[in-house]
C-alpha cells in the first residue's frame, strides 16, 4: 500500500497542490532517528527526499545560514480501502535546523533533493486502523 508524505516547515512554502496539503512539501521518502539524552549533541534527525520545488532555495538558505526554525510537521497518509487518503502517522518537531541539502538529477525525472533536518524535541502520533490516535511524546 503506497504512502504519501508531506512536510510543513514554519516560513517555508512548498510546491504541493494535493488537496489538504496545498503549499506543503511533498516528500518521496522520509526516515528518522531519535536520540536520547545520552547522545553527545542531544539532536535527532529526519532525512527526506523530495523533488526540487518552491521550497528548494529557502531550504538551501536555511542550511548555509544555520538559521533555526521553530517547528516542522510531517504527515504520513495511506490509501483507505475506498480509495481516500487517511493520515496514519504524524511527526511534529521543534527547534529545527536544516543541516544538509544535496541536489542532483534522478534518471529522467526532475532534480531531486535530499535534506536533513536536526531537531531537539519531537512528538510522534500514530493512528491505528481503528482511527484512535496514539501519542508518544
Amino acid at each position: 500500500m503506497p504512502m504519501h508524505s508531506y512536510l510543513r516547515i514554519d516560513g517555508v512554502a512548498g510546491g504541493s497542490t494535493d488537496s489538504g496539503y496545498e503549499g506543503w512539501i511533498a516528500c518521496d521518502s522520509v526516515s528518522w532517528s531519535l536520540h536520547g539524552a545520552g547522545s553527545p549533541e542531544g539532536l535527532s534527525e529526519i532525512r527526506f527526499v523530495k523533488p526540487e520545488d518552491a521550497a528548494s532555495p529557502v531550504l538551501a538558505r536555511l542550511c548555509v545560514t544555520a538559521a533555526s526554525v521553530a517547528r516542522a510537521r510531517f504527515d504520513f497518509l495511506r490509501a483507505a480501502p475506498e480509495g481516500s487518503l487517511v493520515k496514519c502517522y504524524e511527526i511534529e518537531v521543534e527547534d529545527v535546523t536544516v543541516a544538509y541539502v544535496a541536489t542532483g538529477p534522478r534518471r529522467e525525472e526532475a532534480m531531486m533533493e535530499t535534506v536533513v533536518l536536526t531537531f531537539r524535541h519531537a512528538r510522534l502520533t500514530s493512528s491505528p486502523r481503528d482511527g484512535q490516535p496514539d501519542r508518544a511524546n
